[in-house]
């Protein structure tokens, strides 16, 4: 890749049709070809119309967490059919706010959500929105339960590496199963000591 540090003040954009050569990988390419190619991955700009400048663009980002939060006092409110219907509405309002929820699912006192943070999005205010939305909304519905729908304050957070989003997955999806044998409160204290949090985090 030929790079000329000591000049790039002076850098403008490829002319049209205009014929260059490019080192890239230590191989002589056509400017063209090299372009067409992988225009969706460098971007480019010539000095002294003899030299080409590559550079890798890097507007990506993929960052994982997993949340889980409980109804206040772990009240089982969240009884069928109203949990289907929560965690739907929870999914399409997360949507139009662009919001990326992966899986959404729990059980009579409890949530799991997985989500796709952006790079303007932050743990906290996701998990604001989601909450303090959805409670409402909950409440609101006619045929809600008549127990008020209130979230704990406090919520779980932790990233999730790319190699374990699957298993973490297939945990959210199978949240029905997995409670028939464990209770939330075992399995948020599991949690605690797995990623190594203390009772006074």
């Amino acid at each position: 890749m030929r790079y000329k540090a000591n000049k790039l003040k002076l850098c403008s954009r490829l002319k049209p049709g205009e014929h260059k050569d490019v080192f890239v990988d230590g191989a002589l390419a056509p400017v063209q070809d090299f372009l067409r190619e992988k225009s969706g991955v460098y971007s480019y700009c010539v000095i002294h119309s003899k030299s080409l400048v590559l550079q890798i663009k890097m507007p990506y980002t993929r960052v994982c967490i997993h949340y889980v939060w409980a109804t206040k006092y772990r009240k089982p409110i969240l009884i069928k059919p109203f949990r289907e219907m929560l965690f739907n509405h929870i999914k399409q309002n997360a949507f139009a706010k662009g919001i990326h929820i992966d899986r959404i699912n729990g059980y009579v006192d409890h949530a799991h959500c997985l989500v796709f943070l952006k790079p303007t999005q932050t743990i906290n205010d996701i998990v604001q929105l989601i909450k303090g939305e959805s409670a409402h909304w909950f409440n609101q519905q006619a045929n809600a339960p008549p127990s008020k729908l209130q979230w704990q304050s406090d919520y779980f957070a932790v990233s999730v590496s790319e190699s374990a989003i699957p298993n973490v997955q297939r945990y959210i999806d199978n949240q029905e199963t997995h409670h028939q044998r464990k209770t939330f409160l075992q399995e948020y204290n599991a949690f605690l000591k797995y990623h190594g949090f203390s009772e006074t985090n």
